[in-house]
């Protein structure tokens, strides 16, 4: 073997093992998900999003906690996917993340002055489930939420929230926002189902105590919310700011 081929060889065998090395283990495919164990575990999710990584494959494995340094320092969690401002779908959470049944507890953000806050910022064409959030003490600005701010095209299933969430406009339990677009002008999709908050919720207009928002094309079933909701305009126990979505079986 030439030494450059001996050298392109070694930098590949690098490469696998440092991304390996971001997971407890995995390759990230439907059948051999990357595994997610720690806070760091979960942390590293934020190097694939965008449409690269489109539908990759996250499992969690251990209960996590949050509730500790240095993911309650400061400002706290910086959230996936998170951005200052801009609609750059390459920012999106695109992938598949399933909580196998543990919990992420302790979720802590203070960023009262920021938009998009919650443990996901905007969810692209992907699915969460089978997770719940305990004791969650968030606050932003803007689409505020515990689990993701927006739930665009995508699916959450069989998720919970506990704890108190805090914001300005577009304040939810579990999700800020569960969009198919604007008035639905994109199509498209998006469901919870099977998922419940228990969150006291606060903000000042579309405030819900599950979703903050729910637009045409989009579906809630099997889902409820029983924390106290707080605000002046729009506000609901399920769903604060509500566009033609279809509601099934659900209650607050």
């Amino acid at each position: 073997m030439s030494l450059r081929k001996a050298f392109l060889a070694v930098c590949i065998c690098l490469l696998a093992v440092n991304i390996y090395a971001q997971f407890s283990g995995g390759s990230g495919s439907p059948t051999d998900p990357w595994l997610i164990s720690t806070a760091q575990d979960l942390d590293n999710i934020r190097n694939y999003l965008g449409e690269e990584h489109n539908h990759k494959y996250f499992k969690q494995i251990n209960d996590i906690e949050l509730g500790v340094a240095p993911w309650n320092e400061g400002e706290g969690w910086n959230p996936i996917g998170y951005q200052a401002g801009g609609e750059d779908f390459s920012y999106n959470f695109q992938g598949s993340y399933d909580g196998n049944g543990f919990v992420i507890n302790g979720l802590y953000i203070n960023r009262p002055n920021e938009d998009r806050v919650a443990l996901f910022s905007r969810i692209y064409d992907a699915e969460i489930k089978n997770l719940g959030l305990t004791n969650v003490n968030v606050t932003g600005k803007w689409h505020t939420a515990a689990l993701s701010v927006a739930n665009f095209f995508s699916t959450i299933t069989n998720c919970y929230s506990t704890g108190v969430v805090t914001g300005y406009r577009f304040v939810g339990g579990l999700v800020a926002s569960n969009s198919a677009g604007f008035m639905g002008q994109f199509g498209g999709y998006s469901h919870i189902e099977s998922s419940y908050s228990s969150c006291d919720v606060s903000g000042l207009q579309s405030v819900g105590g599950l979703s903050a928002s729910s637009t045409p094309t989009t579906s809630i079933s099997n889902s409820y919310a029983t924390g106290s909701v707080t605000g002046t305009a729009e506000v609901g126990g399920l769903i604060g700011q509500l566009y033609g979505a279809t509601i099934t079986n659900c209650y607050s």
